[in-house]
């Protein structure tokens, strides 16, 4: 191609160890939504029942920490492309039953 691009977009990196390192993100997301649903029932004089509804909200995947580059069209070097941390994350949406 003869493109010249002004600015290379988000970055997604896959990893054949995701499953691995994504099941405790989704773990804890699942710990904080219960935690939070008991505080707010237990305000309202009420307690949890059973989780009558569970969707995770974020996507699967690793998303590296800074996901954008610039590249200047007019230098014909190669942007330099440093390793870095990347993070896991996952959101969930969870709706219990409450009971008195």
């Amino acid at each position: 191609s003869q493109g010249q691009p002004s600015q290379l977009g988000p970055l997604n990196y896959h990893s054949t160890q995701a499953t691995s390192q994504r099941n405790p993100a989704l773990e804890e997301a699942l710990a904080d939504a219960r935690n939070k649903a008991q505080i707010m029932a237990a305000t309202l004089g009420q307690q949890l029942g059973k989780a009558l509804q569970i969707e995770e909200v974020s996507r699967p995947g690793i998303q590296a920490r800074s996901a954008v580059m610039a590249a200047d069209s007019s230098n014909e070097s190669t942007p330099d492309m440093q390793p870095g941390r990347v993070e896991t994350s996952a959101r969930v949406q969870v709706i219990f039953e409450l009971v008195d």
